[in-house]
Parts: structure tokens; C-alpha cells; sequence
């Protein structure tokens, strides 16, 4: 029986400017800085589709992290605040209990490095496809140049892949690292990609932005980030593979009140 299939987006904050107060909550993260960027955390959503498994459908859980800033030229930095991305559960709604917190420090993401031995010639099967298959979808789309392949962000994956205990339950959480991240489970190595891609028939090119329901596939296509790493995970149970892919620079930023943005860096098909 074909396994029940989790997909799941991580987008990361990207802020030029150092935080001054930080206000936690279990389903809203705010952030106040002083050029007033502010992340929203959708928490966990539930919903179904038409695959049946052996619980009599299937369930797609999708947890997502949107960044807001105020203009396109603070979105482009490689400052970032730490964050953590609290861990998906089945039909779990979050209270929202706030937790305060002082000044926090800002780190800087180092930029992912391309080794010239990850040539495609000397990637792995596995890396050959997924590398392959995001070029061939960002080659459908005006002006989206191909990624190229980061040893970094291949040993970064690799090493959270690693951390993956396979629950029953299929599980997902995101490493609430400094790159772009999609995660997906129960796919083939090909059939991952056009599973992000496919959500390309839910976005809306008349209002370009951020949506839960497409950000996979707007991670995937993000026209700034250059350098892709994936890894996997094989999971003795109906889940089978667990996929992890990084991207730098990271995408999703969503500029307020500027939706050329999104226009630029998700174009529409040739």
C-alpha cells in the first residue's frame, strides 16, 4: 500500500538588524526590531487527500515559517536571528502561552560552499536526481537559473538526516537552521521533487506571496537561491525514505508591501 507522504517547508528569518526583545509564543512567533520584521508560525495544519492507507486516508501535515521584513535590500542579508521551529504533532492545536525573552545576539550564516569534486559527473545516484530534477523544474520558469551543488549544505543535511528517529507516526520537524529547508517522507527521490513542484497549480501569479499550501514549491523554485545539498534517510517502517534538501540562499522572504519581490524570485512558467 503506498505510504502516507509528509511534506514540510521550513523558511527562516533573514534581518539586517540585531533583535531587541523577542516574545515567544507556542503558535505565533513576533519579533520586534527596529525595522519592524515580524515571523509568523503557522504551527501545525492537518488536512487530506485521496490516497488511502491503511488508517483509511491520508494525512499531509505541513508546518511553515514565513519571514517578514520591510524592504527587499534587508531580505538579502546573511544576518540572521536565532530561532527555533517547535516539532509538528497529528491534531494538535498550540496554545498560545507567551514566554518573554531579552536581547538576543545575531549569528551569520557562512556562505555554502561548492565543492569542485560535487560535479555532477561524481555525484551519487541520489544526488544526481535531486539535483538534476530541481534544474529541470527551475528551467521551466523565466529567468531561474540552475543550482549547483554545496558540499555544505549536503553535510548539513546529511547530518540532520542522520538525527531522524523514524517515529511511526511519520513525524516531521525542521533543524531551524540558517538555510532554506523542504523535507518530505514517503517519496521516491524523483517523486519528492515533483511533489514540491506539483503545488505550483495552487499558486496564485496574480497576488504573489507566501501560502502554506505552495511553499515547497516556491522554496524550489526561488529564483536568488543558487546551491542545493540533499540527503536521506532510509526508515524501516510504511514511511520508507525521509528526504532532506537545503538551499542558499535561503528562500520565501516576503518583503511587506512589496510583492515585485515575489514576482521576481517566483516567475511565472516560459
Amino acid at each position: 500500500m503506498v505510504p502516507s507522504i509528509i511534506l514540510i517547508l521550513a523558511s527562516f528569518l533573514a534581518s539586517a538588524k540585531a533583535i531587541t526583545h523577542v516574545i515567544v509564543q507556542t503558535d505565533v512567533v513576533s519579533q520586534a526590531v527596529d525595522v519592524q520584521a515580524t515571523v509568523y508560525d503557522g504551527g501545525s495544519s492537518i488536512y487530506t487527500s485521496g490516497t488511502a492507507t491503511k488508517l483509511g486516508k491520508e494525512v499531509e501535515i505541513t508546518s511553515y515559517r514565513s519571514t517578514y521584513v520591510t524592504s527587499a535590500a534587508t531580505a538579502t542579508t546573511t544576518t540572521v536571528a536565532p530561532t527555533t521551529v517547535a516539532q509538528v504533532k497529528a491534531a494538535t492545536t498550540s496554545s498560545a502561552t507567551a514566554v518573554a525573552a531579552t536581547t538576543s545576539s545575531t549569528s551569520t550564516v557562512a556562505a555554502a560552499s561548492t565543492s569542485a569534486a560535487a560535479a555532477s559527473s561524481t555525484l551519487n545516484s541520489f544526488q544526481s536526481v535531486m539535483l538534476s530534477e530541481h534544474n529541470v523544474k527551475r528551467a521551466l520558469h523565466q529567468g531561474v537559473g540552475s543550482l549547483t551543488w554545496s558540499s555544505t549544505l549536503e553535510a548539513y543535511a546529511q547530518a540532520y538526516a542522520d538525527k531522524y528517529s523514524c517515529p511511526s507516526n511519520g513525524a516531521l520537524t525542521h533543524s531551524g537552521g540558517d538555510y532554506g529547508e523542504n523535507l518530505a517522507s514517503g517519496y521516491s527521490n524523483k517523486g519528492t521533487v515533483d511533489a514540491w513542484y506539483d503545488e505550483i497549480k495552487q499558486y496564485n501569479y496574480n497576488s504573489p506571496g507566501f501560502s502554506e499550501s505552495t511553499g515547497h514549491f516556491t522554496q524550489l523554485i526561488w529564483k536568488a537561491s543558487t546551491q542545493l545539498g540533499c540527503a536521506y534517510k532510509n526508515c524501516d517502517n510504511e514511511w520508507g525514505t525521509y528526504v532532506v534538501c537545503e538551499y542558499y540562499p535561503m528562500g520565501n522572504i516576503v518583503v511587506t508591501g512589496d510583492t515585485s519581490y515575489w514576482s521576481q524570485n517566483v516567475p511565472p512558467l516560459k
